[in-house]
C-alpha cells in the first residue's frame, strides 16, 4: 500500500491544491475463524491453551483406524490366551482382556476456533481532500499549530463494531449522510455511476454511517490550557452522539502542496496554474475545427423562390441543388484562420511550460539538438526548465515527506518496546526503537529528473577517482573501506540500481568482517613470514660478512707468506750468489796458492811450507764445504716451512663460503 499512498498523495499535491496524509497507530485486533480436524485431546488442550484462542465448535467422532487396531490386539490377546495351559497365566490374561473391552474406543475431535491476534502496526493514509476539515484561518501547512482538524469518513456499522464501540450505540444510529457533492463529483468526473442513496444493503451491518475523527485543542481540566484530544463522533455538520474522546501526543496530519501561499493552508495546484489556459486552448481548438467545418460546408446565398430549399437544407457529397435558372447560389466567403490559430495553440503550450516547468517535447527537444550544442549546454537547457519543476519536488519533500517519515519515527519510539527486525543493505539487523534518542534534525535529498542523475553521477565518479588515488598511497589517512563503499552504494543507487550490496562487499557486514579477519590474519602471517626472512637474510648477511673478514685475514696470511717465500727465495739467492762468490774467491786463491806452490815445489826449501800449505788449503776447502752445506739445509728447510704455510692459506682461501 506505500506506493499506492504516496502516489494518491503526490497527486492530490499536484491536482486538488493540497495532499493530506494520515499518520497513526493503529491497536485494532483482527479476528478469523480457523477450522481444525483429526485432532487429539492433548493436542485440543495444547490449542486452547494459547490466550488469542476461543472455542466456537468442538465435534467428535470415533477414531475408525485407531478403534480396527484395538479391535486386532483384541483378537490376538484371544488367540493367545487359548494357547496358554497355566489356569493363573489365564486369570492375568483374562483381566487384562476385560479391562481393554471396557475402554472407550479412541475419538478424534474437530474443532472451530476464534483467532484474535492484535497486532499493532503503523498505518499511513492518504485522506481524500473533500475528507478533511481545518479551522478557519490556519496560515501554515503544518498541522501541529492548528486548533482544530477532522478526517470525515463513511464506516459501515459492522466496521465500527470492530474497532470497539457500543453495539447499541451503533445499531441504533440511524441515516447521518450528509450531500457530499465532491466526493459524489470525484466518482462521477471518472464516469463511475453514483447511486443517491449509498445504504442500498438490506444488511443492517453494511449501512454507512458518517463518522468524523476530530482533533481539536480543548481545555478538559479547566486550568485556561487547552490540549490535543482525539473526539470521535457520530456525524459531520451535525454530530449525534460521541464514541470516543482520547488525549494525543500530536496530530497525526501531514499537508502538502507543490505551489505553497505564504501564510495560508491550502497552496496552489497544477490545475490552478493551468485552468485558464486550458479553457483558452479549447476555445481555440473549437474555432480552428469550427472554420475547417466551414471551409468544407460553407453557408450559401440564395434567390427566394428561385431555388429549392429543400435540396439546399441536406448536404451531401454529389448532391443535386435545383434551382430554376443558373447563378441563384452562391457560397459565403469564410476567412480561413490559417496558421494564426495553431501559432496561438504553440503560444498556450510555452506559456503553459513556464507555469509549471514540464512539456511534453522537453525529451524532443534534447534529442533534436544533437551535436549542436554541447552536454554543459544541454545541462543548462535542462536545469532551467526543471528550475520550477525542482521548486515542486522541493516542497513535496520538505512539507509532506519529511515530517512524514518523523511522525512515523515518533510512532515507533513510543509504541514499540521490544526488537524489530528489517533489512538494510541486504543484511538483516535488530534494532529497539524505544532506546532511540530524540530526533532533531531530518535531512531530505530530492531530484529533479534524469539531468539531476546524471550530475550526481558524474559527481561521484569524481570521488571515486580522488579515492582511488589516495588509496595507494601508503600515508593515506582520508580514506577508508566504508567510506570507499559508501561511494559505491551512491553510485549504484542514482545509476537506477537498489544497492551495491550484489556487486560489492559492505566491509560493516557479517561477511566484510570476516573477510577483513581472514584478510588481517593473511597478513599476519606473511608479515610473520617476511620477518623470518629479513632475519634469515640478517643472519646470512652476518655470516657472509665474518666469511669475507676471514678470507681477508686468508688473504691477507696469504699474502704475507708469500712475501715471507719471497724473501726467503731473495735470501736463498743472496746465500747462493755469496757462496758463487765465494767459491770464486777461494778458487782465485787456490789458484794463486797453487801458483805459489808451484813455485815451492821448484825449491827444496819451501818443502814444508808446501806441505803445510796444501793441509791448510785441505782444511779451507772442507770448512767451506760444510759450511755451504750447512747453509743450504737451512735455506732447504725454511723454503719448505713457507711453501707449506702457503698451502695452508690457499686451502683455507678454498673452503670459504663465497
Amino acid at each position: 500500500e506505500g506506493f499506492l499512498n504516496l502516489h494518491e498523495f503526490i497527486k492530490d499535491a499536484l491536482m486538488q491544491k493540497n495532499g493530506i496524509f494520515k499518520i497513526y497507530y493503529d491497536e485494532s485486533a483482527e479476528t478469523k475463524t480457523e477450522r481444525y480436524d483429526g485432532l487429539t485431546q492433548p493436542e485440543v488442550e495444547m490449542l486452547l491453551q494459547h490466550p488469542d484462542v476461543e472455542l466456537v465448535n468442538m465435534e467428535e467422532s470415533v477414531d475408525e483406524q485407531a478403534a480396527q487396531q484395538q479391535q486386532q490386539q483384541l483378537q490376538q490377546m484371544q488367540q493367545q490366551m487359548m494357547q496358554v495351559q497355566d489356569p493363573q497365566q489365564q486369570q492375568q490374561m483374562q483381566a487384562q482382556l476385560q479391562q481393554m473391552q471396557q475402554q472407550p474406543p479412541p475419538m478424534l475431535i474437530s474443532l472451530e476456533v476464534e483467532v484474535t491476534k492484535s497486532r499493532g502496526k503503523i498505518t499511513v493514509d492518504c485522506v481524500a481532500p473533500e475528507e478533511f476539515r481545518i479551522n478557519q484561518h490556519h496560515d501554515s501547512l503544518n498541522m501541529d499549530t492548528a486548533r482544530f482538524t477532522a478526517h470525515v469518513r463513511l464506516r459501515t456499522k459492522s466496521q465500527l463494531i470492530e474497532q470497539g464501540y457500543d453495539y447499541e450505540v451503533i445499531m441504533n444510529a440511524g441515516e447521518n449522510l450528509s450531500n457530499n457533492y465532491e466526493r459524489d463529483y470525484r466518482f462521477a468526473a471518472q464516469d463511475e455511476t453514483v447511486y443517491s442513496d449509498p445504504n442500498y444493503s438490506e444488511d443492517p451491518s453494511q449501512e454507512l454511517l458518517e463518522v468524523s475523527e476530530c482533533y481539536m485543542m480543548i481545555d478538559t481540566e479547566r486550568t485556561g490550557v487547552a490540549k490535543l484530544m482525539q473526539v470521535t463522533v457520530l456525524g459531520s455538520d451535525d454530530p449525534t452522539d460521541v464514541l470516543e474522546m482520547t488525549p494525543m501526543e500530536e496530530n497525526p496530519f501531514v499537508s502538502s502542496s507543490c505551489i505553497i501561499m505564504s501564510h495560508k493552508f491550502f497552496g496552489l495546484s497544477i490545475y490552478d496554474r493551468l485552468v485558464q489556459l486550458q479553457d483558452l486552448k479549447t476555445s481555440l481548438w473549437r474555432n480552428i475545427m469550427d472554420n475547417l467545418y466551414l471551409q468544407n460546408n460553407r453557408e450559401k446565398e440564395v434567390v427566394e423562390t428561385q431555388v429549392n430549399l429543400d435540396d439546399l437544407l441536406v448536404s451531401r457529397p454529389g448532391g443535386i441543388k435545383r434551382v430554376k435558372q443558373p447563378g441563384m447560389i452562391r457560397e459565403l466567403e469564410v476567412q480561413p484562420i490559417g496558421q494564426e490559430g495553431y501559432q496561438m495553440l504553440d503560444y498556450a503550450d510555452q506559456v503553459r511550460t513556464g507555469r509549471v516547468g514540464v512539456s511534453p517535447d522537453t525529451a524532443g527537444q534534447v534529442d533534436a539538438l544533437g551535436t549542436a550544442v554541447g552536454s554543459e549546454g544541454v545541462a543548462q537547457l535542462m536545469s532551467a526548465k526543471e528550475e520550477l519543476t525542482g521548486l515542486m519536488v522541493r516542497a513535496i519533500a520538505e512539507t509532506g515527506m519529511k515530517p512524514a517519515y518523523v511522525k512515523i519515527r515518533n510512532l515507533l519510539v513510543r509504541y514499540k518496546d521490544s526488537e524489530t527486525a528489517f533489512k538494510f543493505k541486504g543484511v538483516w539487523q535488530k534494532v529497539n526503537p524505544s532506546q532511540w534518542g530524540d530526533r532533531s534534525r531530518t535531512t531530505v535529498v530530492v531530484g529533479t529528473g534524469t539531468g539531476d542523475d546524471q550530475r550526481k553521477v558524474g559527481a561521484i565518479q569524481q570521488v571515486l577517482a580522488y579515492q582511488a588515488q589516495l588509496v595507494v598511497d601508503p600515508r593515506n589517512i582520508l580514506v577508508d573501506q566504508m567510506q570507499a563503499y559508501e561511494a559505491l552504494d551512491e553510485f549504484c543507487r542514482v545509476s537506477g540500481l537498489d544497492s551495491a550490496s550484489p556487486y560489492f562487499l559492505d566491509p560493516s557486514s557479517e561477511e566484510g568482517q570476516q573477510k577483513q579477519q581472514q584478510l588481517d590474519k593473511t597478513q599476519q602471517e606473511d608479515k610473520e613470514k617476511q620477518d623470518q626472512l629479513n632475519q634469515a637474510m640478517a643472519k646470512a648477511q652476518t655470516e657472509l660478512g665474518q666469511a669475507e673478514m676471514m678470507k681477508g685475514q686468508a688473504a691477507l696470511e696469504s699474502q704475507k707468506a708469500k712475501v715471507q717465500v719471497e724473501q726467503g727465495k731473495m735470501m736463498m739467492d743472496g746465500v747462493k750468489q755469496q757462496a758463487e762468490n765465494d767459491k770464486a774467491s777461494m778458487e782465485q786463491q787456490l789458484d794463486a796458492m797453487q801458483t805459489q806452490l808451484t813455485a815451492m815445489k821448484d825449491s827444496q826449501r819451501l818443502a814444508f811450507d808446501y806441505a803445510k800449505l796444501e793441509q791448510d788449503e785441505a782444511l779451507s776447502l772442507t770448512e767451506m764445504e760444510l759450511k755451504y752445506k750447512l747453509e743450504n739445509e737451512k735455506l732447504d728447510e725454511q723454503h719448505e716451512q713457507n711453501q707449506v704455510a702457503a698451502k695452508q692459506a690457499k686451502d683455507t682461501d678454498d673452503d670459504k663460503p663465497e
